[in-house]
């Protein structure tokens, strides 16, 4: 069983509670064109968990993971290693990954880009985490709430 098939079974009633519905996987040629976009052999985790679904959508402020469709289609607004991850409110904000080498990768936020860019996480894991752990990007522990702690220790 891949990981992220086993960390979305255990997941399954936050999952229902936020509204998500995954997308099916994507394809070997959509990795493929994803990592000629941004420059790079993309790291283990980010090519397994677009295996396992190309994003996913939810009912929570419509916050969404990106298919790997629509990381292309706004490819061209960011650096060559950087491409957008998550957003939510239809791109109020948005979570970026930017790729270091084929083994390192980090997820960041800008805060609706008041703040500059901060490091949240190197694990799409993590971020799955936070996210599936709270009551959604804006509860009490959700992905803004992780965000100003991060903040604060700068």
């Amino acid at each position: 069983m891949s990981k992220f098939k086993a960390f979305f079974a255990k997941h399954k009633d936050r999952m229902n509670a936020l509204g998500v519905k995954l997308n099916p996987p994507s394809t070997n040629e959509d990795i493929c064109k994803l990592e000629i976009a941004v420059g790079h052999v993309l790291p283990e985790d980010i090519k397994s968990f677009y295996s396992y679904c190309n994003g996913f959508d939810t009912e929570d402020w419509i916050f969404n993971v990106l298919s790997i469709e629509q990381i292309l289609y706004y490819k061209s607004e960011l650096k060559l290693s950087e491409f957008y991850f998550a957003e939510y409110m239809i791109y109020t904000d948005n979570w970026r990954i930017k790729i270091e080498n084929s083994d390192t990768y980090f997820i960041t936020n800008g805060n609706h880009k008041e703040n500059q860019q901060l490091v949240l996480t190197n694990s799409i894991f993590e971020f799955l985490k936070v996210y599936f752990n709270s009551d959604g990007v804006l509860s009490e522990n959700g992905l803004y709430k992780w965000f100003e702690k991060k903040n604060s220790n700068r």
